[in-house]
């Protein structure tokens, strides 16, 4: 899933029928679409913050800096749900 989410986000002109034929073995038609639909929502919305030059959150700006690609998020979340 991670794979086809990246590459429909990279080089979405790129994917192939059997990529998305190989998603549809581990996922239902719905569960795909489902993939799918999340994962360009959020390419949408993120093409659209860069658009109009949406910063992030000072603290969120922070934790994502902390480690390459944003790695630092899981803890980030796991510490603000446990305070909850």
């Amino acid at each position: 899933m991670l794979a086809y989410v990246e590459k429909l986000t990279v080089n979405p002109s790129a994917l192939t029928l059997g990529e998305l034929n190989k998603l549809r073995t581990h996922f239902s038609e719905e569960e795909a679409y489902d993939v799918v639909l999340v994962a360009c929502f959020f390419n949408f919305i993120d093409r659209v913050a860069d658009a109009f030059g949406v910063e992030l959150d000072g603290l969120i700006k922070t934790a994502t800096s902390m480690t390459p690609e944003g790695e630092a998020l899981k803890e980030f979340a796991a510490h603000h749900r446990a305070k909850s």
